[in-house]
């Protein structure tokens, strides 16, 4: 009888402790449940995290991205190209939130909670690249933090590590670019991969011309009287339709110069006109539109496109412009390449060379190694 009172008490005992179980649980989904339906949690953005949810998000943070996070450095960490494209999207998608050294962010940022850090400050820094990568590339839930793979694609958003990593060792220049409000930049290409807007410098409209190795000098460039007016906005950026680096044809001198003094590397002008027939095609579809051109390119010049196409309905402004760039470089016909120094002075031209792409890159070495 006794072991049978035992056995029942234990049983009692064990019904008790799971229904306590069973009760608390309860309560922890109820309770919990019941003050976000009656609107009590309040979701509003301006007040600053509770102790709660600034100790849970980090650490689950933390967690899925050492989970997640691909494990290798950065391929591009010490290509200054690299370093000026990224500062180039950081300025125009990051800036406004994280700010710089330099630069504070924007009002707006005021409001973030939890606030978007500076990307200088040591527990940033101490991000593996694998790391950062990940964390550009999805983006935080529940913040400000968007995920840069729905616009970037992979280069683009290593480029953007590298510049985080050189935010605290920004020159004058970069400086200066960081301050300076974005012209148009965007990230994705319109269909095609080129961009349609009104007025836009087609630098797949070229025609054959001569090649002249010369190194003249035609005087640096006056920025207030070559600047395409009406072009801020109509930057090529083309694409290879299955694989291939991304590159940008600038329109707008200023932001090529920019680029160019950034990266220390010298521009590369297609002086072209969509007016000479079909011939115009070649120059492009033989070596720009190929993706040795565009690795080449990526590494070594920044692309400016110059067309003149008055039968397009340019404004007389803009041709204007147009016709006095031409006249400073002595460009006579159509396509005319130009190579010359991030201020302006003419290295030497050439057109269309006979061989494919590997001819006319080496032949813009040779230009460019005088």
């Amino acid at each position: 009888m006794t072991t049978t009172n035992g056995a029942f008490m234990n049983w009692l005992r064990d019904r008790r402790f799971w229904a306590g179980v069973a009760v608390t649980a309860a309560i922890g989904v109820v309770v919990p449940v019941s003050v976000i339906a009656s609107g009590l949690y309040n979701m509003s953005a301006l007040p600053e995290p509770d102790a709660l949810e600034d100790t849970v998000g980090p650490w689950m943070l933390n967690r899925s991205r050492a989970h997640r996070a691909p494990n290798t450095v950065n391929p591009f960490a010490d290509s200054p190209a690299a370093i000026a494209a990224g500062l180039e999207h950081f300025s125009a998608n990051c800036l406004p939130c994280h700010g710089t050294p330099s630069a504070p962010a924007a009002e707006f940022a005021q409001g973030l909670h939890p606030n978007a850090p500076p990307l200088t400050v040591p527990r940033i820094q101490a991000l593996s690249d694998g790391e950062l990568f990940w964390t550009v590339k999805n983006g935080v839930r529940m913040t400000g933090m968007p995920g840069f793979a729905a616009t970037h694609d992979d280069q683009d958003i290593w480029h953007i590590v590298a510049a985080v990593r050189h935010l605290s060792r920004l020159s004058p220049e970069q400086q200066q670019l960081m301050t300076a409000p974005s012209k148009g930049h965007h990230h994705g290409g319109s269909e095609g991969g080129k961009d349609t807007s009104s007025g836009s410098m087609d630098h797949g409209t070229t025609d054959h011309g001569t090649t002249d190795h010369g190194t003249t000098d035609h005087g640096g460039m006056d920025h207030g009287s070559m600047k395409p007016a009406g072009h801020d906005v109509a930057d090529h950026q083309t694409s290879e339709a299955e694989s291939g680096p991304t590159v940008r044809w600038y329109t707008d001198v200023e932001q090529a110069t920019t680029q160019a003094k950034i990266s220390s590397v010298p521009i590369l002008a297609n002086f072209s006109s969509s007016e000479d027939g079909d011939v115009s095609l070649t120059l492009t579809k033989e070596v720009f539109d190929t993706t040795a051109f565009k690795q080449w390119a990526a590494a070594h010049v920044v692309l400016l496109a110059v067309e003149h196409s008055p039968k397009k309905g340019q404004a007389d402004e803009v041709m204007e412009k147009i016709k006095a760039l031409e006249s400073t470089y002595a460009v006579q016909r159509f396509p005319t390449v130009v190579l010359m120094t991030p201020e302006g002075k003419r290295i030497g031209q050439l057109g269309y060379v006979a061989g494919g792409t590997d001819a006319w890159i080496q032949a813009a070495e040779a230009i460019l190694k005088h």
